[in-house]
C-alpha cells in the first residue's frame, strides 16, 4: 500500500484523538488514555521536534488511515540518533494491507538523521509481533 506521511497539524486533532482513543480501547494492557494526556503529547511535540514528533497516515486517497508517535533520542551505544516508534495505529479497515510496514520502512526518510529505528509493542498483540519481526526487529534484553 502506498502511503503519505503528514507531520501532525492542529486541524487534524480530532481524527488524531480518536485513532488514540481506539488504540488504547483495543490494547488496554497500558495505562489509561486521557486527553490530558494527548494534549500534553501535542505541546511536547510542538515545543520539541528534534526530540518527538507525531505522524498522521494517509492512504492513497488522502484519507486518513492512522498516525505514529516518534521519539528521537540520541543513542551513545549505537553512535546515532534513534527513531523509537512510541505509538502506532491503523484504522481497522486498512490493516493488513502493508500501511505499517509502509510507513516503518519510510521511517529513514521522513528523519534523515536516523540510524536506528526502535519501537514498542505489547506483548500480546501477535500480528504487531509477526509483523515486526518479519521486518527484522528483535527484542531486546535491556530492561
Amino acid at each position: 500500500m502506498k502511503i503519505n506521511c503528514i507531520k501532525y497539524d492542529e486541524k487534524l486533532k480530532s481524527a488524531l484523538c480518536s485513532m488514540i482513543y481506539k488504540l488504547y480501547a483495543e490494547d488496554p494492557e497500558g495505562e489509561p488514555m486521557s486527553q490530558e494526556k494527548i494534549d500534553m503529547t501535542i505541546e511536547q511535540a510542538k515545543a520539541y521536534p528534534d526530540r518527538l514528533r507525531i505522524y498522521i497516515i494517509e492512504n492513497e486517497e488522502c484519507e486518513i488511515i492512522g498516525y505514529a508517535i516518534i521519539q528521537l533520542i540520541w543513542s551513545n551505544e549505537w553512535g546515532g540518533l534513534t527513531a523509537n516508534i512510541d505509538e502506532m495505529y491503523t484504522i481497522e479497515s486498512a490493516r493488513s494491507q502493508g500501511a505499517a510496514t509502509a510507513f516503518i520502512e519510510g521511517v529513514p526518510r521522513l528523519i534523515p538523521d536516523t540510524n536506528r529505528v526502535t519501537l514498542e509493542v505489547t506483548p500480546s498483540n501477535e500480528k504487531a509481533l509477526q509483523l515486526y519481526e518479519r521486518l527484522g526487529f528483535k527484542a531486546v534484553d535491556n530492561k
